[in-house]
C-alpha cells in the first residue's frame, strides 16, 4: 500500500516539526508496517510529481504542527487554489490552527472542504482547532499533538519524579522578543 505523508519537517527551521514527524511516523509504522511512504513537503508548493504521488496513495496524512489558518491564501501549508481541485484525500492527524481569534475566510472554508477526505475521522491537537474545523467538517477527534500519543499511564509512571540537572528542550527563531526571554509567552507551535 502506498501512503503520502505531508512532511512538515521538510524545508523549515522549526525542529519541533521534526520531533512531531518522528512521533507520527513511529505510530504510523505500527498501523501500516508494510506501507511505502511518499513524502510531500508542506512548506513548499506542490509540483506535478507531488500530485502524482498523492493520487497514487491510499491515504494522504497531514501531521502535527499548526498548519491550518483562517487565511489559507497566505498559508504555512503551501497550497494553491488549483490544489483544492485535485486533492480530496487529506486526513488530519494532530493538526493545529494558527491565527487564534480569527474565523476562517471564504477561501479557507472552500479549500478545507475540498481537500479533507470525506468519511475519514480527522484528528486535531486542541479544542480551539476542533471548534474551528467542526464548522467545516464533522468527523473530528481531539488527540493532542502526535508527540503526546505515547504518554499513556505506563509511560508516565516511568518518568523520574526527582529533580535533575539535565533537561531536553528545543528552541526556534519565531517571534523574537527584544525585551528578552522572560517576557515571552507564546502558544506551542
Amino acid at each position: 500500500m502506498n501512503l503520502t505523508l505531508f512532511d512538515t519537517a521538510a524545508a523549515t527551521d522549526n525542529r519541533g516539526d521534526e520531533i512531531i514527524m518522528q512521533a507520527f511516523e513511529h505510530e504510523m509504522g505500527k498501523i501500516f508496517p508494510e506501507a511505502y511512504i511518499f513524502r510531500v513537503a508542506t512548506h513548499e508548493y506542490m509540483t506535478s510529481a507531488s500530485r502524482r504521488l498523492i493520487r497514487d496513495s491510499a491515504f494522504a496524512f497531514v501531521c502535527g504542527t499548526n498548519l491550518l489558518s483562517p487565511h489559507m491564501i497566505r498559508p504555512k501549508w503551501k497550497l494553491r487554489p488549483w490544489d483544492g481541485l485535485f486533492l480530496d484525500n487529506a486526513i488530519l492527524c494532530g493538526v493545529g490552527w494558527c491565527g487564534y481569534r480569527q474565523p476562517a475566510d471564504g477561501y479557507t472554508r472552500w479549500l478545507l472542504n475540498r481537500i479533507l477526505k470525506n468519511g475519514a475521522i480527522h484528528s486535531v491537537r486542541d479544542n480551539y482547532t476542533m471548534s474551528r474545523i467542526s464548522k467545516l467538517h464533522h468527523n473530528l477527534v481531539n488527540t493532542a499533538c502526535p508527540t503526546m500519543w505515547v504518554l499513556d499511564k505506563r509511560h508516565c509512571e516511568a518518568i523520574p519524579k526527582q529533580k535533575t540537572d539535565v533537561v531536553v528542550t528545543t528552541l526556534n527563531s519565531w517571534h523574537a522578543d527584544p525585551r528578552g526571554a522572560e517576557h515571552r509567552l507564546y502558544p506551542c507551535r
